[in-house]
């Protein structure tokens, strides 16, 4: 028993010698050109190999839908040095064989198919892998890789909801889901608002059938019974009036006006007197408020009085007397006379813009007094166009003060070019009944334009001929 378990062994270590180390680690890996193609369109796989061992040859096997893909190519990466490469499309097998050892890492093989039938699954792609040696198998592997097919043109049926925002709807042949928003109406008033309540107004989707509502806010639109005196108003308060919404019970009020007070006639209850004031009262006759109006002094009543120091043109006089009434005496200022000048003379010329000045003697005291000559201001002659409006821009002209020669520019307006149509019945029959005539104001203002342009040129003409012709002259 020992013996057969010892060469069991054996055997075992043998066979673990002679098996390729890299077979085990041989990994084989797929990517695709896109995971999801429209029909007609190419989609190209390309199969990669890592941790391979050097080999001599190579095999592929590759598995696919016939019936929803079609074989457009299929090639090995590294054909360039190969000693023998072939494809069976009739079988979709392939080989690659060299006459040395191979480094088949990294790009192994290239497949191209074009998607035929859209469906509604992913379609698996497998390839699977043999490299070889000698005769030997040194290593195997397989991969996938899932596409779907989409179709060139969708065949959708109905909407369905998806959410609040989104319906859907489904592709019948390939099964793509579009998503897009809901198409909603122009509602309808389920419930109309009232000021008391709040109504709403329901939506519908026109597409899928789904629906929301909105609420409507209250309406201001009350139903108010009749104003009713809530308070009575006074002399100096108001009062106010209310009315109540028979719907939603809201209260609103108006202020009424104050009546004010209704007053009797004036009592004199203290007379004024020439130095004191007097005093009446009147009194309101619903609120039983009383009124006081103050009496202005007299003041004193002298007759004849006599005069202490007589006034002048510039000081006051005063004057003494005894009150008619009081039979107080007192005195009282007499108001200064002022200058008495018969005629004024210009000391100080007033120009346009400086005042001048007069003076006179008074006829009384002799003083001198002296007033001012307000300035009087520019005379501007007739302007002179500097530069001719036109039809695209201002024009500018300048006026000249004839009495201290200052200048000031102004703007001439754009020349007006609106036409109006008027009818014309002599044209003959057939011809267009309108003719085109430019306002008359505004052909004046254009007319006045270039005169103030034209008349300036015409008179150095005739200077200019006016001077040859003298020169002419003394020549002979």
């Amino acid at each position: 028993m020992k013996k057969i378990l010892s060469l069991f062994i054996g055997l075992i270590l043998i066979f673990s010698v002679a098996m390729p180390v890299s077979a085990a680690g041989l990994s084989v890996k797929v990517t695709a050109s896109s995971a999801t193609v429209t029909e007609g369109q190419n989609v190209t796989f390309t199969v990669s190999l890592s941790g391979a061992a050097k080999a001599t040859s190579g095999s592929i096997a590759v598995t696919y839908p016939e019936d929803a893909f079609g074989f457009v190519s299929g090639s090995f990466s590294k054909e360039k040095d190969a000693a023998m490469k072939k494809f069976d499309t009739s079988k979709n097998k392939g080989s690659i064989a060299f006459d040395t050892d191979t480094d088949f890492n990294g790009s192994y093989f290239v497949l191209t198919l074009k998607a035929t039938t859209p469906g509604a699954d992913m379609l698996d792609v497998t390839f699977e892998v043999i490299l070889h040696k000698t005769g030997d198998d040194v290593g195997s592997g397989s991969a996938s890789r899932s596409v779907k097919i989409d179709c060139k043109t969708h065949a959708y049926g109905s909407y369905s909801k998806k959410d609040s925002s989104n319906h859907t709807r489904t592709c019948t042949k390939c099964g793509h889901v579009e998503t897009t928003a809901h198409s909603w109406n122009g509602g309808s008033v389920t419930k109309a608002a009232t000021c008391k309540e709040t109504g709403s107004k329901t939506y519908t989707c026109t597409k899928c059938g789904a629906s929301k509502t909105e609420t409507i806010a209250k309406t201001n639109d009350h139903s108010f019974g009749a104003w009713e005196r809530t308070k009575a108003p006074t002399c100096t308060t108001k009062g106010q009036d209310s009315r109540t919404c028979k719907v939603c019970g809201k209260v609103e009020t108006r202020d009424v006006a104050a009546t004010g007070h209704s007053f009797g006639g004036f009592t004199t209850v203290k007379e004024a007197s020439c130095e004191g004031k007097g005093e009446q009262t009147r009194t309101c006759m619903i609120c039983g408020v009383k009124e006081t109006k103050e009496l202005a002094a007299l003041g004193h009543s002298f007759q004849n009085p006599t005069v202490i120091k007589q006034p002048t043109c510039t000081e006051p006089g005063e004057e003494s007397g005894k009150c008619t009434r009081c039979g107080k005496e007192t005195t009282n200022k007499i108001p200064a006379t002022g200058h008495k000048v018969d005629v004024y003379a210009v000391t100080k010329d007033a120009t346009c813009t400086e005042a001048g000045e007069e003076t006179g003697t008074c006829t009384v005291c002799g003083d001198t007094d002296v007033r001012e000559i307000p300035a009087k201001g520019h005379t501007y002659g007739e302007p002179v166009v500097v530069t001719p409006a036109t039809e695209t821009s201002v024009g500018k002209q300048t006026k000249t003060c004839t009495v201290c020669g200052d200048t000031v520019d102004e703007e001439i307006p754009m020349l007006d070019t609106a036409i109006t149509s008027t009818p014309d019945d002599s044209q003959p029959e057939g011809s267009d009944s309108s003719d085109t005539t430019v306002d008359a104001d505004k052909n004046e203002k254009t007319g006045k334009a270039l005169l103030k342009v034209i008349l300036p040129l015409a008179a150095l003409a005739v200077i200019g001929v006016c001077a040859a012709f003298f020169v002419i002259r003394r020549k002979r």
